[in-house]
């Protein structure tokens, strides 16, 4: 007896296969000959940059966020090229008088 709930799971694990066997790069584009994918890091670390200035009260960090040690593609994702500028204080401080709930708060981790 074929159970109905069986056809959307095959349907599911065919579509996988296909997309598992036709990796895409950014923007669905196919990677070039010998794997190389437009906008990915160099694999070897040297694409990695990251500067940090302070500028009166002002500390402004920009990165690329490729990572600074070699890397290997172990799975469809790998590290993409792309400029990010952060700025912040310079010199944060506790302000007690100031009261924020962090219940909410949330955004960007490391950089």
């Amino acid at each position: 007896m074929r159970s109905v709930g069986m056809k959307p799971l095959a349907l599911v694990l065919t579509h996988l296969a296909v997309i598992n066997g036709q990796r895409q790069g950014p923007g669905g584009n196919a990677p070039a000959p010998g794997g190389t994918t437009t906008g990915a890091c160099a694999a070897d670390g040297s694409d990695y940059s990251y500067v940090e200035t302070v500028s009166g009260q002002t500390r402004t960090v920009v990165t690329n966020h490729c990572p600074n040690h070699q890397w290997t593609q172990i799975n469809p994702n790998y590290p993409i090229s792309g400029s990010t500028t952060y700025n912040m204080p310079a010199y944060p401080q506790y302000e007690p008088t100031v009261e924020v709930s962090l219940a909410s708060q949330g955004g960007s981790v490391g950089v």
